[in-house]
Formats: C-alpha cells, structure tokens, sequence
C-alpha cells in the first residue's frame, strides 16, 4: 500500500517464538526480507544446509516480485545482504539470520543457512505463512495482517488504534479503517479470516478462517 497508508513489519515480527531468551539484533527488517527469508527457508528445508541453497535469480525474481530484471535482481541480493546482518540470540550462541550468499554475474545464486536457523521455524512455537498466499496479497496492511493472523491462536474483538499502532501505519483513523476494510476483504478471499468480519465504532470484531 503506497504513501502514508502503508503497514510496516518490523524486526521483531520476523521471528515468532513462544521463548522469550530468544531475541533479533540488526538492521529493521521489512515485508519483503520477511519475504525473501521465508522464501530462502522454506527452500533450505528439503536440501543439504552444507551446500546452501542455490537457485536462478531469474526464478526467485518471477515468483516473488512478479518480474525479472536489473531492478528486481538488485532487490534481491539487497534483501539477502540485510539478512546478512540479521543476528537471533539464544542463552548462548548466536545466529545470522543468512550465512554465506555468492551472487555471480551468470549463474545460480546460494545462500547457506545455519541448521539453528531452520530448525527454529520448523518447532511447533513458530509461524508459517504459505508463500504462494502471502505473495497474492498485495504489499502493507494486507499482508501485515496476514502475518498477524496467522501468528494468533484466535481472533478477538480489536481496537483498530491498537492495530494501527502495532503495525506502524501513519494513517489517519479513518483512512486506516478504510484501509483495514480492503484488507479484510482481500484476506476473506484468501480464507485467512472468516466471512462475517466487522468494523464499527473503532472495533474490528472477526474470525479465523481455514487458512488463519
């Protein structure tokens, strides 16, 4: 969602955990290194970690931005040089969020990824958002809800101010409301949250749907 309108994921929503000795240090993080990472993961889990993961610039491009060309093969590498820096923090020991990332001019790209890494979004504690869905969901509130929604064990009735606040928007009230009315709507055709949603007198009242 452009201009003032839009949600922001920070750093802290990457990681979604019940133990609280785990924590992020770096740079903030937004929706599309949340996206790119998720992305990188979910590939890293069917494959040797030793190795990385490799894959076509080209191929990521399309899926993930829609488009494949100097811009979007900037955007890319950019995404995963901030993971880079990126650190979750146990007891004692750390982890990049991305290890090692070799980027030729021709050829396949790899990432390697700490087994830690992997591992830590596979327990039953942490959020998986379906990549093909997040990737229909158009960029800022919508899929900032999303992630919320999923990251929930159930929904209840909401202060929209809260939810503003939560997610960075910069909005008016009412233009945020406006901009959670569509977003609900996107997120129902999904099946994220249930038909039957509602806002009113600054409430959003709704329920998970089969796919929150």
């Amino acid at each position: 969602m452009a201009g003032k309108q839009r949600a922001r994921q920070g750093a802290t929503n990457l990681v979604l955990v019940a133990q609280p000795q785990v924590t992020y240090r770096g740079p903030e993080l937004r929706q599309p290194d949340g996206l790119v990472f998720a992305s990188l993961v979910h590939m890293a889990r069917d494959v040797t970690l030793d190795v990385g993961v490799s894959f076509h610039a080209e191929d990521v491009c399309r899926t993930l931005f829609g488009r494949y060309d100097g811009n979007t093969r900037r955007q890319l590498r950019d995404h995963i040089q901030r993971l880079q820096s990126g650190v979750v923090a146990f007891d004692t020991f750390s982890i990049q969020l991305c290890l090692r990332f070799d980027y030729p001019n021709r050829g396949r790209w790899s990432v390697a990824l700490d087994p830690h890494i992997v591992a830590l979004f596979q327990g039953n504690t942490h959020v998986w958002l379906d990549v093909a869905t997040r990737i229909r969901l158009p960029e800022g509130l919508a899929s900032w809800l999303y992630g919320y929604v999923r990251s929930q064990s159930r929904l209840i009735p909401m202060k929209l101010e809260t939810l503003r606040q939560q997610c960075g928007s910069e909005a008016s009230p009412k233009a945020f409301m406006n901009g959670m009315r569509l977003a609900l709507q996107q997120l129902a055709l999904e099946g994220v949250v249930a038909p039957g949603w509602s806002l009113g007198a600054g409430w959003v009242r709704w329920l998970k749907g089969p796919n929150g």
